[in-house]
């Protein structure tokens, strides 16, 4: 019993299928080559191709562009981080010679140092990427690397 409800059903949706195969063939909705109505869509179709096309290409030429302006400005931010840390580093120097200065100072008048030995800061070679030479715990402090960067960046 089961078996025959099975085929029965099967034979319905098979009958199902090729009436709404021969209806849509006889209502002429076929969309292959062949018939007028699939030419304006497939000449609507390639228009709108191309129209996308040039869009792509219009777009691919902004992101190059884009690329080499970022690639320009990433060049400047890694300018200004080494700018920066050469003068965070004159200023260090600056003032660790100013601290050697008040340890002289307060040797023999108190016999005491303050500020103790100073040790160097590491500039990464950013000052000498602007022709900038350091001068290391120096007393008194030289401020003339210093001035340079600052004309550096007015400039």
């Amino acid at each position: 019993m089961k078996r025959t409800l099975i085929l029965v059903a099967l034979a319905a949706g098979i009958v199902a299928v090729l009436v709404a195969a021969s209806t849509a063939f006889a209502t002429g909705t076929r969309s292959h080559v062949g018939t007028g109505q699939s030419t304006s869509q497939i000449a609507s179709l390639e228009a709108q191709v191309a129209d996308l096309g040039a869009q792509v290409s219009a777009l691919s030429k902004q992101v190059t562009a884009l690329k080499k302006q970022q690639a320009t400005q990433l060049g400047y931010i890694d300018s200004i981080y080494d700018q920066e840390t050469c003068v965070a580093t004159l200023t260090a120097d600056a003032l660790q010679g100013t601290w050697l200065v008040i340890d002289k100072i307060a040797q023999p008048v108190l016999s005491t140092t303050f500020f103790g030995s100073p040790s160097p800061v590491d500039d990464k070679g950013t000052c000498n990427r602007f022709k900038v030479s350091r001068t290391l715990l120096q007393v008194p402090p030289n401020f003339q690397a210093l001035a340079k960067m600052i004309a550096w960046l007015q400039s």
